[in-house]
């Protein structure tokens, strides 16, 4: 097994990987631990990474395979399953943001993603605001009342697209 260390960043949410290079191959043993530590911290920030958008991807599949976002029109050249998601745009002649706005859930598919994968290619040397929330740690946070009250809920996840006839059908799930 590689050596590497895995440290938490807050009490509840987050952990910092150091001493791996994920462009390189990742045996099992390691790749057990990963994934040991993305189930318990649900973030884990791999800093100074540097990848092809092929190294991303496999970098990317150690977690599980790959989800294309819905959004076709910011993929990578010759990469349809990789989005560029940047805060200096011009389109049409206006400056946009589409960070501004970018988030990822898609809790209404079939089989939905457990996680987001981002790869920071340039990132501002103060601020920034990505931000993450412990769904678990909500839910455990809640009043005993409330918890038996949603408990035998059902949620419904249902999206069409504004901009394609594509319809996912209705995704049922419980809360367990």
């Amino acid at each position: 097994m590689a050596s590497f260390t895995i440290t938490p960043l807050t009490d509840h949410t987050g952990a910092e990987v150091v001493g791996l290079d994920f462009t390189q191959p990742i045996d099992i043993e390691t790749r057990v631990t990963l994934s040991r530590a993305f189930a318990e911290r649900h973030v884990l920030v791999m800093r100074n990474q540097h990848f092809t958008p092929e190294q991303f991807k496999a970098a990317a599949q150690l977690f599980g395979e790959l989800h294309p976002h819905d959004k076709k029109e910011r993929h990578v050249a010759g990469h349809p399953d990789v989005e560029y998601i940047s805060n200096d745009e011009i389109m049409d002649g206006k400056h946009i943001i589409p960070g501004e706005t970018f988030h990822t859930d898609h809790s209404n598919h079939p089989r939905p993603p457990k996680a987001t994968t981002l790869f920071a290619v340039e990132l501002a040397t103060s601020g920034g605001d990505t931000q993450y929330v412990n769904m678990h740690d909500a839910y455990d946070d809640l009043p005993e009342a409330t918890k038996r009250k949603i408990r035998p809920k059902l949620a419904v996840g249902y999206l069409t697209l504004r901009f394609t006839a594509d319809v996912f059908p209705p995704r049922f799930s419980s809360i367990s």
